[in-house]
């Protein structure tokens, strides 16, 4: 049914894994977690994801991962998709501390697939 855009899905998440392995460890992933949750409260908003990438997209920190992803239109759609059950979250609005990952892969996911269709 997917045809080469499956082919295309498949290598960016493929992409994106390795990218992700080469960047963060655990420790760096509970870093970047305890900045993006203020408050502590174990829940992120999409304001507050969308505030971390505009930051960090101006900076080479965790080897330039977030340069390229701040993108607007794909935040949204990579942040909707971790939320939703079909993306592997549990439905709610929030970004859960066992969701980050989830969410890390799905930016760089969806930020590729945006500048393919993009163009």
């Amino acid at each position: 049914m997917w045809g080469k855009w499956g082919i295309k899905v498949n290598a960016y998440r493929d992409e994106a894994l390795n990218k992700c392995k080469a960047v963060f460890n655990k420790r760096s992933l509970k870093e970047l977690w305890n900045r993006l949750d203020i408050s502590g409260n174990k829940i992120v908003s999409l304001a507050e994801i969308d505030k971390l990438v505009v930051e960090l997209s101006k900076t080479s920190k965790y080897g330039g991962f977030f340069k390229k992803l701040n993108n607007k239109p794909a935040l949204m759609r990579a942040y909707k998709w971790t939320t939703s059950t079909d993306g592997g979250g549990d439905g709610d609005e929030w970004i859960q501390a066992h969701e980050f990952k989830q969410l890390l892969l799905n930016l760089w996911i969806f930020n590729r697939l945006w500048s393919v269709f993009d163009d």
